[in-house]
């Protein structure tokens, strides 16, 4: 066969099922971008009475984007949280992915012999 027979049949082919699929790519991605809005908009007081253990003691905080901060949390007001370490920071709580209090150092007696 010729390849114009080739590109006349197959490259049509192609392109319908190319842009099928990525009407599909972008299908799934407004569902999950719109559940992740509707699961912010329920977990927002669950997340805020969650930080508020943590008040008033040293904390490391994970971000979402791969981030990290450490400081005394200070405050949780709404959606946002505020860190006191050298300077202060504010952190949108939508975008915490952990929280752990970080250990005082406790220093071990020694033994007399």
């Amino acid at each position: 066969m010729n390849i114009a027979v080739w590109i006349a049949i197959f490259m049509p082919l192609f392109l319908i099922l190319w842009t099928e699929h990525d009407k599909k790519k972008k299908a799934k991605l407004r569902r999950i971008v719109s559940l992740a809005k509707a699961k912010r908009k329920k977990g927002l007081k669950v997340m805020n009475e969650a930080v508020k253990k943590f008040i008033n003691k040293n904390c490391t905080i994970w971000l979402s984007d791969g981030g990290a901060s450490a400081g005394i949390i200070v405050s949780v007001e709404d959606n946002w949280l505020t860190i006191e370490n050298n300077g202060s920071e504010i952190i949108n709580t939508d975008y915490i992915s952990r929280i752990s209090e970080i250990p005082v150092k406790v220093k071990k007696k020694q033994a007399v012999v």
